[in-house]
């Protein structure tokens, strides 16, 4: 964090101090997010929906302090069969769509929470649009098989396999 190199044992002024200010701020939203997807979260463990978090919240999970990578959004990957009771648990806590559902077969879509909190629910990782993403949805396709569970801030957290993970990123 910016702030931490600066040092906190001289309070800072001028530039000094409207970059820490900017960077307590970031982790704190990102705390705040954090906290609330984790919320969000145990709602599809209750439902038994097994949706597994991709990228942001799994990626930040390895850094000594989390919440100082921040996350423009959430993404969550779900079978096509929870698609729907997925939607309803969004809009139940809150969530707004985003846009329309154009087709059943739609590859994600965005949901949005005021003041700033976004969740890609993915029904596949990639869009079957060219030959290359359908191979590498072919070579995901086990994703849900072959996924792990870690533990987050006491919340039991579905994701993909070390491996599959790096190969989506």
């Amino acid at each position: 964090m910016v702030y931490e190199a600066l040092g906190s044992a001289v309070e800072p002024s001028g530039p000094a101090a409207a970059a820490k200010r900017i960077s307590v701020n970031a982790v704190v939203n990102q705390a705040l997010k954090t906290r609330s997807f984790l919320e969000l979260y145990s709602s599809f463990n209750d439902e038994d929906i097994k949706a597994l978090v991709i990228k942001g919240l799994i990626c930040r999970s390895i850094y000594p302090k989390p919440d100082h990578r921040a996350s423009n959004d959430e993404d969550i990957f779900i079978m096509p069969q929870d698609f729907s009771q997925a939607r309803k648990i969004l809009s139940g806590r809150g969530f707004v769509q985003s846009g329309s559902i154009t087709s059943p077969n739609q590859t994600e879509c965005a949901y949005y929470k005021p003041p700033g909190f976004i969740v890609e629910l993915h029904q596949r990782l990639f869009d079957d649009s060219s030959e290359s993403f359908e191979n590498m949805n072919n070579i995901l396709s086990s994703a849900f098989d072959n996924a792990i569970q870690i533990e987050i801030q006491g919340v039991k957290v579905w994701t993909m396999n070390y491996t599959d993970h790096m190969l989506y990123l």
